[in-house]
């Protein structure tokens, strides 16, 4: 037997034992070619050529397969597994013989489970014959209800998986469902086996007829093939829309958004919509190609709508409940086609939108809004089709009723009212009906708030805009439920922003009748308008009485006004005639003039006599933009004599000035960067009769030059600069143009012998040696050049620490003297024009030096050192040209030898604070401490060490500041003594600032009362200001400043210590008092102070302010009504005896 022989026995035998082990799983029925090759361990069958496979439940058909017996077999070319469960069809096909599981892959793979009723289509198959598994790759088809075209559902997804055990199919990556009822897409969807739940997560959506769903997830319940109800959960949106008509030409369409939504399903049409949570909605309505377009939007903690028959019926909004409803109108403008939009909103406690009867019906605290029209009810109607709005109060229980005889009963409307407010006007009703067409409406037993004052009325009608009739009509600016005081009237006819006219008017205080007139015209323009000045009465500190501010405002234009007024002096018998224009026209040009012309009679005691002395005083400013790049500006003052603003004006800052100052000035910017300005100054010293003109001074600026280049700009559009780029040239030159001229004294000594001499008052007896004054004007004139071209060098680091920077400066003067007595007396030739010069060079070094800790405590995450050391070599030649006249025009460019070394130390302490997850870097203090050494200098070529010291971050106190000088030399030796310097000055200051919400008494509901005014004269004019602000401020505040020096030694050695505080407070609801003071501690000297007190009667205000020291001091009480200070009490006293006029 030969070995041939003997290996194929050996094959058959093998074939045949492993065909007995695997015979009830596959089995070879058929093939064309059959090829056993021998592997190591097992042998492998090779068989082509319509091969046929039979297993235990069905058969297997391919072109070809690779075989290991009891293993595995692929198949290749045409598979087609027909098994009693399945159908499988594909190119090419892996099946695990020992687990039943098959792997098929081709460009057609199909696979029909006819138990689960199955059908999937695609490229990559799975399945397991052991529990019916299967999941497709690469967007494959499947079919849910397979072949039931009425309840399939067709699923597309990059992977599908399906669990016949468990009776789910699960679909990932772009999935799309679709149904006779519905289609949606998804990222991942995951359904039963039966088809009556869906759930859809990873951004879904789902389309029912014309509309759509989406959320984070969507579960979608089916019962009997028809839609039942549909969750949607998380970020949920619901776009619905509804045809008109069968055509399905118009939509009418509503977006429903929400934290989650439940839509209601009957025979598969919707039912209800519920949206919960921060729900929101918008319905459009269709327009039916009339042009005319309405949007409704509404939200609410839930909305429901209703539908019937595919058509919106109603919407329901509940708790928290507002909207807004918009109409648009086409209309033609210029011959252009414009839509007019309008646009009201609402909101209420419960909000019911009946869309059929296009009727939007708000209950409980409704509340309306057209552009500044609100309105407040109990329930409010909006019939939205004839654009009516009709509202009603709460109705008013009998036992709340206190008494039937009271005016606010009879007068005020229901406890809940119909408000209808009108920008900053109200009025209160029982019931109101108004059209918004038409602009007219009525309300019953009205009462109306309207500028800052109360309208009360039986009936209120709207005939125009503007225009209101008001029968039995009653005003008064007192809000108590039953008024104070107020004004009575049969009829009242309102013209919004002009006036008011009733007749007759009886005056009321309380149910007393004090006052009656035929008519009266009560005013109502707001803002800028013409009228009557406010004028005041009072003293001044010397005890004269005056009146104040009589005059008339003239609001010519929107581009300027005039006002005109007069003051009364009655002790001096003096007027005084003020007037001021104000013209501005926006981004063009804006100024005043203002003037005071006053007639002073006096009497001279000397001669016995009257005198009358004209005095004034003129004002104005003009600024004035020709275009983007040019402009002017120009103010001025000018007086009749020193003392007018003295003797006439409150203001401590005008009594105190005594410089008259005018200005003139241009600025002209050209093309390239070039820019030219110019200015005309002119200042007189009232005191010393000094006076200083600039005519002109002017500067050139031109723009920087950069020799190499500036740079070029990267890809990002950044700039990049080399070395070379950052040398930059920059040049400014300026002229002035001084002239100073001011009186001089020149005493001549005379002996004058004579028996008697009267000057005035004073006699002098016998032979007296006097000393006579005359005066004369001295003057100085010079033009000045000034050259200062600049040279910026780029800096150099040196490792990576070291920062160099070198620097180089130049700097001349033309001098152009014109000659005057000065110049003559100084000796300087006025006839030539002069030049001076000097320049100079240097370098520094800088490196920044780091430390760091890291307490981590109390918050502190760490704490850092900073310390930035400079040193710098500067030289600097000795230059002194025309020193004399480098003196008389103000100096110029010169310098003196030096060559010197600077020192700076500065150093900084941060730290990192940690506070609720939240990191933040707080400065806590810097100190910067520099002196030079000048090698030049033969005595003490080292300067003094100044050292400045500033803290922040400190807890109440907003800021501390110190300086320091110090001396290396003896003071008493001169010696030197570097490492024991002698502190010469010290100076520190530091604020705090402390706030609260209560001190005395401070009810969070309170009227809280502002400061007041800063003097007796000046509470007068603020009493309106004071009542605008009463409710600006509540709480306490408590604010002070300390400063503290010293300087100097022995006989030259001074200090000075100041602190300045202020307090205010409650001390009761309706009473704010404050207290400022000014305190000299060294001099144990208060230096001002002041109190002021503020007290809110309901209606009334009063206000008490003591000045006990300085130019002001008096003190002054006002009570007026709070809303009509006209009707007042006022007087104003000094606190001393009158002293004489004739100081």
């Amino acid at each position: 037997m030969n070995s041939k022989y003997f290996k194929i026995c050996i094959t058959l035998i093998l074939l045949i034992a492993s065909s007995i082990g695997a015979a009830d799983r596959l089995k070879l029925e058929h093939s064309d070619r059959f090829e056993v090759v021998n592997k190591t361990d097992h042998y492998v069958t090779y068989v082509t050529g319509n091969v046929h496979f039979i297993t235990k439940t069905g058969d297997i058909y391919c072109d070809s397969a690779r075989w290991v017996k009891g293993q595995d077999v692929q198949l290749n070319g045409r598979v087609h597994i027909d098994d009693a469960k399945y159908n499988l069809k594909s190119d090419s096909a892996f099946y695990n013989i020992s687990t039943g599981e098959f792997l098929a892959l081709g460009q057609h793979v199909s696979l029909w489970s006819y138990k689960d009723s199955l059908f999937a289509v695609g490229t990559h198959a799975y399945y397991s014959e052991i529990d019916s598994t299967f999941y497709m790759e690469h967007r494959p088809t499947m079919y849910i209800n397979y072949p039931d075209t009425l309840a399939m559902y067709e699923v597309v997804g990059d992977r599908i998986d399906y669990s016949s055990a468990n009776k789910t199919a699960e679909a990932y990556g772009e999935v799309n469902i679709s149904s006779n009822e519905f289609s949606s897409q998804s990222g991942c969807a995951k359904m039963n086996g039966d088809g009556s739940q869906l759930d859809l997560y990873d951004k879904p959506s789902m389309t029912h007829k014309e509309s759509v769903i989406s959320g984070e997830l969507i579960s979608i319940y089916i019962d009997k093939n028809l839609v039942d109800y549909i969750d949607v959960l998380d970020s949920a949106q619901g776009n619905f829309k509804e045809p008109l008509d069968s055509s399905s030409v118009f939509y009418d369409e509503s977006i429903l958004k929400g934290k989650r939504i439940f839509i209601d399903f009957v025979d598969g049409d919707i039912s209800t919509i519920l949206c919960y949570g921060q729900a929101y909605s918008w319905y459009y309505p269709s327009s039916k190609g009339t042009g005319q377009t309405q949007e409704n939007v509404v939200s609410g903690d839930t909305i429901k709508f209703f539908v019937e028959k595919e058509e919106l019926q109603k919407i329901h909004i509940i708790g928290g409940s507002q909207g807004t409803y918009m109409s648009g109108k086409d209309k033609m403008v210029d011959s252009a086609l414009v839509q007019i939009v309008d646009t009201i909103d609402y909101r209420s406690d419960f909000i019911e939108y009946n869309v059929r009867d296009s009727l939007i019906e708000l209950k409980k605290s409704a509340n309306v809004k057209s552009g500044n029209v609100v309105l407040d009810a109990h329930i409010i109607d909006f019939d939205t089709r004839n654009n009516i709005i009709e509202a009603f109060s709460a109705d008013v229980e009998a036992d709340t009723i206190v008494n039937p005889n009271l005016l606010s009963t009879q007068i005020q409307p229901n406890v809940i009212p119909v408000i209808l407010k009108d920008g900053d006007d109200e009025i209160l009703g029982d019931y109101l009906l108004y059209s918004i067409d038409t602009e007219k409406g009525r309300i019953i037993q009205s009462k109306t708030d309207y500028t800052d004052g109360l309208y009360y009325g039986k009936k209120l009608f709207r005939e125009q805009k503007e225009v209101y009739y008001v029968n039995e009509g009653r005003y008064t600016t007192c809000n108590a439920t039953e008024p104070h005081f107020h004004f009575k009237s049969t009829t009242m006819k309102m013209i919004e922003g002009k006036k008011l006219i009733a007749k007759p008017v009886v005056f009321y205080i309380h149910k007393i009748p004090v006052l009656a007139l035929p008519f009266y015209v009560f005013p109502l323009e707001k803002g800028r308008h013409s009228g009557f000045l406010p004028f005041t009465f009072g003293k001044f500190e010397r005890g004269e009485r005056y009146v104040r501010n009589v005059g008339y405002y003239w609001a010519a234009s929107d581009y300027f006004d005039v006002k005109g007024a007069f003051d009364y002096y009655e002790q001096r018998r003096t007027i005084n005639m003020n007037g001021r224009v104000n013209f501005k026209k926006i981004y063009v040009l804006d100024g005043f003039v203002d003037g005071n012309y006053t007639q002073e009679t006096r009497y001279s005691s000397t001669v016995a006599q009257e005198f009358t002395d004209p005095r004034w005083t003129l004002q104005g400013a003009y600024n004035h933009t020709f275009s983007p790049t040019f402009s002017l500006r120009a103010s001025g003052s000018f007086q009749s004599d020193p003392s007018y603003y003295t003797d006439y004006s409150q203001n401590l800052e005008e009594r105190l000035n005594r410089s008259v100052k005018s200005h003139v000035s241009i600025s002209k910017r050209f093309e390239n960067n070039i820019s030219l300005s110019a200015q005309v100054n002119h200042t007189v010293n009232l005191d010393t009769e000094t006076r200083i003109d600039d005519l002109p001074n002017m500067s050139v600026s031109f723009p920087t030059i950069y020799p190499f280049g500036s740079g070029s700009k990267n890809e990002q559009g950044r700039l990049e600069q080399k070395f070379y780029n950052k040398f930059s040239l920059r040049y400014n030159p300026s002229l002035i143009n001084y002239s100073y001229r001011t009186r001089a004294v020149d005493f001549i000594d005379s002996t004058y012998s004579f028996d008697t001499l009267t000057i005035d008052t004073t006699m002098f007896i016998d032979s007296t040696l006097l000393s006579d004054t005359s005066y004369y004007r001295t003057r100085k004139r010079y033009t000045k050049i000034q050259h200062n071209p600049s040279l910026n060098l780029p800096s150099v680091q040196l490792g990576s620490y070291l920062n160099v920077v070198p620097s180089v400066s130049y700097s001349e003067t033309w001098f152009k003297l014109y000659e005057t007595d000065q110049s003559i007396n100084a000796g300087i030739d006025a006839g030539e024009t002069y030049r001076t010069y000097s320049y100079r060079a240097g370098v520094s070094a800088n490196t920044k030096l780091y430390g760091t800790i890291y307490p981590r405590i109390f918050g502190i995450e760490g704490i850092r050192h900073v310390l930035t050391p400079t040193v710098g070599y500067s030289y600097t030649p000795d230059i002194q040209r025309h020193p004399e006249i480098r003196k008389y025009a103000g100096g110029g460019a010169s310098s003196i030898k030096s060559r010197s070394m600077n020192f700076n130390l500065n150093q900084l302490f941060q730290a990192k604070i940690s506070k609720d997850d939240i990191e933040k870097v707080v400065q806590l203090l810097s100190i910067n401490s520099s002196f030079s050494y000048n090698f030049e200098a033969a005595e003490k070529p080292l300067s003094d060490m100044n050292t400045t010291i500033n803290a922040t971050g400190l807890p109440y106190i907003s800021s501390v500041s110190a300086s320091m000088r110090h001396s290396f030399y003896n003071p008493d030796t001169d010696e030197q003594q570097f490492l024991s310097p002698y502190l010469e000055s010290f100076s520190v200051r530091t604020s705090l600032n402390l706030a609260g919400n209560q001190f005395f008494f401070d009810d969070p509901a309170s009227n809280a009362i502002p400061l007041g005014a800063d003097s007796p004269d000046a509470l007068n004019q603020s009493y309106q200001t004071q009542n605008a602000d009463i409710n600006a401020n509540r709480g306490w505040s408590f604010s002070a400043n300390y400063s503290y020096s010293e300087s100097g030694r022995g006989a030259n050695w001074s200090k000075s210590s100041f602190i300045t505080f202020a307090l205010r407070f409650n001390l009761t609801q309706n009473t704010r008092v404050s207290y400022n003071q000014h305190y000299n501690i060294e001099k144990n000297l208060t230096i001002s102070n002041s109190i002021n007190i503020v007290r809110k009667i309901h209606c009334w205000t009063g206000s008490i302010y003591w000045v006990p020291r300085g130019s002001n001091r008096g003190f002054g009480f006002t009570l007026y009504v709070t809303q009509l200070p006209e009707i007042k009490v006022d007087n104003n006293y000094d606190s001393f005896t009158t002293q004489s006029l004739n100081r």
